[in-house]
């Protein structure tokens, strides 16, 4: 797994100058309190009022916001900064969308709701809260810029488009995206993926990006639509008998090759392979597994894409998950069902891992801001926290330091054995990943996923607990033959609790619940091999193999197949090609 953040969202220092009218840091019997607090943005002013508030907000605190703009509303996670006299510096981790940094900015919000987990001493207390606007100060657009503004693109292949929204009172980034002048196959995507169709006749196209703020400002990019290069087609085999209903082959150039094992070209390869695949099989597939078919010596691959394994979203219709609703299917051939490919450089990865653990960003860890050990933001993961699952975090700690030490030292681990003096025998877990495909999903991602019940979380007292302001010593790390090893030592200025009602208050209600969600998954293979390995037929075996164990056709002591890993509740198809074929 890319130890990377693969979902890079922009990160944008908020500064709100707020004045308490109220504040108490009694400790004794809890009255309930309202803070009022007013503050400017970029010429707006806003006030924040919390209740049920009993400590004064510090850095580490966590923040949720729910903004309504024009109807849509729009979710921002994140944590308090710092706080200075009456300044507070917000930092937004921008939860479930890479296009939302504006937080409260405009005119057309119709309303802000949200909480904010304020620490004490002794204990967390979350308290609803509720932003209005007191100004007629809204941000003014002055243009938009598509970037590439020129570009040539083939017949059947895609391009990826940004733009830039620029004014005053910093209007939000947000665009629609239109192509005007090919045939109807030639589409754009909410996200500004281009998708000129194999047949188009045009000679150039416009692509255009109309802010959402002043419908009247736009920016356009020309492109100039070429014939198919030989390196944008893609021969597949359908009918090898060694594969037969359990994986399509794309037999690659030396070209293809070259792009699809480099970081900077990967992600087009699969996306162009995609395209390819859907016009040999019908919609029916909702994972697309795309395995590199490689000896991979002394993991040379793996080393130079920096990941053994990586999902790319394609689609989220699941409301209550902290992601937006969005589809770019149609950008990689699908009409709808296609909920994310992931790639697998090592065909091993689908057995010993992270196989599960890149399914698992279908669902998590999205829901509330998580922390890795020098306390920045842990996107998609769970980082320092009691998750203890395949997106990271840990089972069970201990307090190492005397109670009410600031900061508290622990010790955690994913394994509860002990040594006579309380420490664990096997600290240590990891703020991303715990061990590959040995590891089961963790109440929290099985909830995610649709294979646990809200209530069967409540039934067990669930809470999860996000470690901040964490740091952790060097010193302590376990040093031997095979280097130095982290045995779960860390420090933390506060924990931030959730009980699933309050991550359901933060997101919603998992729409659909556990009742109605879908359990039972289809997937489609794709070996992707080198054309010109003579060796590549030799290993097809053994990757359908592992493809047909994680599907639950077989067993391996102290590793889980998918259906082993949600506790039975899952499964995966993975043998439908043929009746798939068009």
């Amino acid at each position: 797994m890319k130890r990377q953040r693969f979902l890079a969202l922009a990160v944008i220092l908020l500064a709100f100058t707020l004045i308490p009218a109220a504040c108490s840091n009694d400790n004794d019997d809890f009255v309930p309190e309202t803070l009022t607090y007013s503050g400017t943005k970029s010429g707006t002013a806003y006030t924040l009022t919390i209740t049920q508030a009993r400590y004064v907000a510090k850095a580490g605190d966590a923040y949720v916001l729910k903004i309504t703009e024009s109807g849509t509303t729009e979710t921002s996670n994140g944590t308090v900064v710092s706080f200075s006299g009456n300044t507070f510096t917000l930092k937004p981790s921008n939860n479930g969308s890479s296009t939302f940094t504006t937080e409260v900015n405009g005119t057309a919000i119709t309303a802000i709701t949200g909480s904010i987990a304020i620490q004490g001493s002794s204990a967390t207390v979350e308290g609803p809260g509720s932003f209005s606007e007191s100004s007629d100060t809204a941000p003014a657009v002055s243009g938009v810029t598509v970037i590439p503004s020129i570009v040539s693109v083939a017949k059947g292949g895609t391009r990826s488009f940004s733009a830039s929204v620029s004014g005053t009172g910093s209007p939000a980034q947000t665009v629609t995206w239109t192509v005007t002048g090919g045939v109807a196959g030639t589409i754009i995507s909410t996200s500004g993926v281009l998708v000129v169709d194999a047949g188009e006749t045009a000679s150039t196209l416009t692509v255009q990006a109309t802010s959402t703020v002043d419908t009247g400002k736009s920016g356009t990019a020309a492109v100039t639509v070429t014939e198919t290069s030989t390196d944008q087609v893609y021969e597949l085999h359908l009918d090898n008998s060694a594969i037969n209903n359990y994986a399509i082959e794309a037999r690659l150039t030396a070209t293809q090759w070259a792009n699809v094992t480099s970081p900077n070209s990967w992600d087009q390869v699969l996306r162009g392979v995609s395209q390819t695949v859907y016009t040999k099989v019908k919609d029916d597939f909702d994972f697309i597994f795309f395995i590199l078919n490689s000896q991979n010596e002394n993991n040379a691959v793996v080393n130079q894409l920096g990941f053994y394994g990586i999902n790319m979203g394609v689609s989220n219709d699941i409301q209550g998950l902290g992601l937006n609703i969005y589809s770019n299917a149609s950008s990689f051939g699908s009409g709808g069902k296609l909920k994310s490919i992931m790639f697998f450089p090592d065909y091993s990865g689908i057995k010993w891992g992270p196989a599960l653990h890149e399914i698992a960003h279908n669902w998590a860890a999205f829901v509330c801001p998580t922390f890795d050990l020098i306390g920045d933001p842990c996107y998609a993961h769970w980082g320092v926290s009691n998750a203890g699952g395949q997106l990271g975090g840990f089972k069970y700690i201990r307090e190492v330091s005397a109670p009410g030490t600031s900061p508290m030292e622990y010790q955690a681990s994913m394994d509860d054995e002990r040594n006579l003096d309380g420490s664990f025998v096997s600290g240590g877990f990891g703020e991303i990943a715990n061990g590959g495909n040995g590891v089961p999903y963790s109440d929290i991602e099985l909830y995610l996923m649709g294979m646990l019940s809200a209530q069967e979380l409540r039934d067990e007292n669930f809470r999860l607990d996000i470690y901040t302001g964490c740091d952790y010593d060097p010193s302590k790390f376990l040093v031997n033959e095979y280097g130095e090893h982290f045995i779960g030592y860390f420090s933390a200025t506060g924990i931030t609790s959730y009980t699933i009602d309050q991550l359901i208050a933060l997101n919603g209600e998992r729409v659909p619940d556990y009742s109605t969600s879908q359990k039972d998954f289809n997937v489609l293979t794709v070996i992707l091999s080198d054309g010109n390995d003579t060796t590549s037929s030799s290993r097809h075996s053994d990757i359908v193999e592992n493809v047909k164990w994680f599907a639950g056709e077989s067993s391996i002591s102290g590793f889980y197949n998918f259906n082993e890993a949600t506790q039975g509740k899952g499964s995966l198809v993975v043998d439908g090609i043929q009746s798939s074929r068009k």
